[in-house]
């Protein structure tokens, strides 16, 4: 055995990665639902209120909880890998991974609402304010 792998690699509780597993799968379970529900919410805006510009709703709560789990799944990812490999070697890549779906997620949500602020601004305008 290799002298730099410390003798508890390995030895975790098997049930400690079972919440991340189903939180997996539910993140893969909820993706299309957030598609369908932003579709749905579309067509809701443009037929009952007759508006055809960007909007906010359930949506961008789902896919804010979508995040949230990729968030904790990606972090328990790390975890597995520090505690049953002593594997250290992309620490820096998760963690680059975890903000950048933060940075995508809140600049994402700030550019719909300020352009759900400014419709119906014409797009090109839009582009020269930012």
């Amino acid at each position: 055995m290799n002298s730099t792998v410390s003798s508890d690699v390995g030895h975790t509780d098997p049930n400690k990665y079972n919440l991340p597993g189903w939180v997996a799968i539910g993140q893969a379970a909820l993706y299309p639902l957030v598609i369908v529900v932003s579709i749905v919410q579309s067509i809701v805006a443009q037929r009952a209120f007759d508006y055809d510009g960007p909007s906010i709703g359930p949506s961008d709560l789902i896919s804010i909880f979508l995040v949230v789990m990729a968030i904790y799944t990606i972090y328990m990812f790390r975890e597995l890998l520090h505690d049953r490999y002593d594997f250290h070697g992309i620490d820096t890549l998760i963690t680059f991974t975890i903000w950048w779906l933060v940075v995508m997620e809140v600049g994402g949500l700030a550019i719909k609402i300020a352009m759900a602020a400014m419709w119906p601004m014409s797009p090109v305008m839009m582009i020269a304010i930012w």
